[in-house]
């Protein structure tokens, strides 16, 4: 059953819930920051084909999650939406109990 949704441009459109399941594939599919391995990685932006790997290994509880994010958000260059999908690949990949309190 479509609904309506922004485009954009902020223009009104007709959307399928499949529409938005492809592209919310594609964008993820491109974001900069993966989970790779054992490994987060961040492409560097202004380094072509170098990236930024952090263990998983380092990311085994709150607060050193916490501490990457603020490491990382004072990287000159951590912009374009880099830090929020770090934030999500966090998020996809670490467990629910971490956030939940249980």
């Amino acid at each position: 059953m479509p609904f309506l949704a922004r485009d954009k441009n902020g223009k009104i459109i007709e959307q399928s819930w499949n529409d938005v399941i492809e592209e919310e594939r594609i964008r993820k599919e491109k974001r900069k920051v993966k989970k790779d391995g054992d490994y987060i990685s961040i492409e560097i932006p202004e380094c072509s084909g170098s990236t930024y790997d952090i263990p998983m290994d380092r990311l085994t509880n709150p607060n050193q999650a916490l501490d990457w994010i603020h490491q990382l958000s004072s990287k000159t260059w951590m912009k374009g939406g880099l830090l929020e999908d770090f934030i999500e690949v966090i998020f996809e990949n670490i467990p629910v109990k971490w956030w939940s309190g249980a």
